[in-house]
C-alpha cells in the first residue's frame, strides 16, 4: 500500500510538511509518496 501527494516547488510550508512525514521526492512538480505494508 501507498499514498502519494502533488505540491508546487514554491510551496516551501507543504515541502516540508511533507518531507517532515517522511515523504519521498519523486518528480517535479514535488511528489512526495509513501509506501506502506509488509
Amino acid at each position: 500500500y501507498g499514498m502519494w501527494v502533488l505540491t508546487d516547488d514554491d510551496n516551501a510550508a507543504a515541502g516540508a510538511t511533507y518531507r517532515k512525514a517522511g515523504g519521498e521526492v519523486e518528480s517535479q512538480p514535488l511528489m512526495f509518496s509513501w509506501r506502506f505494508g509488509t
